[in-house]
């Protein structure tokens, strides 16, 4: 099993919707850091006072009668990622990212492949858009091989993997 009871419950949260919209993932992150505040977001209640948190009461409440299917599609992609083999730590984990933590909006929940490290703490990603020109696709090569040559760790998002040892770097 990937996921833990409550990892599966704090995805469930992320999985609401209600039309079309979900609660702030940055808000679930804040709030749900520990099993107790878990059970009080997922009781329709957020212990944050914040506009955020009072913009997004309505919308909790108005999602969770619906959690049994918010349930259903966290089995799918938890079986979907057990299945490549991907890891998940969530902000209710020991081992979750500290450098993550102090990210403003940091993400409830990570899906990885390979071990979290110290080294990690020292990392980046390079993100940019799904059609990206052959430009942008040589200046993001040229970027990683550069933050890799000083030791920084890349990480990707899990969406599209380029081997960009594959890719020509330009000399400049």
């Amino acid at each position: 099993m990937i996921a833990t009871p409550q990892q599966q419950e704090l995805l469930t949260i992320c999985a609401l919707r209600t039309d079309s919209k979900s609660v702030d993932w940055s808000l679930i992150a804040r709030t749900c850091q520990s099993p107790e505040a878990l059970e009080v977001v997922l009781g329709g209640d957020i212990p944050e006072d914040s506009t955020v948190a009072r913009n997004n009461l309505s919308l909790l409440r108005k999602a969770l009668p619906a959690i049994d299917d918010a349930r259903a599609r966290v089995a799918t992609e938890l079986q979907a990622a057990e299945k490549a083999g991907a890891r998940l730590v969530t902000v209710l984990d020991s081992d979750y990212p500290a450098k993550l933590r102090l990210v403003p909006n940091l993400p409830p929940f990570l899906f990885h492949l390979g071990d979290l490290e110290e080294k990690d703490a020292r990392s980046a990603a390079i993100v940019g858009t799904r059609n990206a020109s052959e430009d942008g696709m040589r200046r993001a090569a040229r970027m990683a091989r550069l933050l890799v040559a000083e030791d920084v760790v890349i990480f990707s998002g899990l969406e599209l993997v380029l081997d960009l040892s594959q890719r020509p770097c330009p000399a400049t």
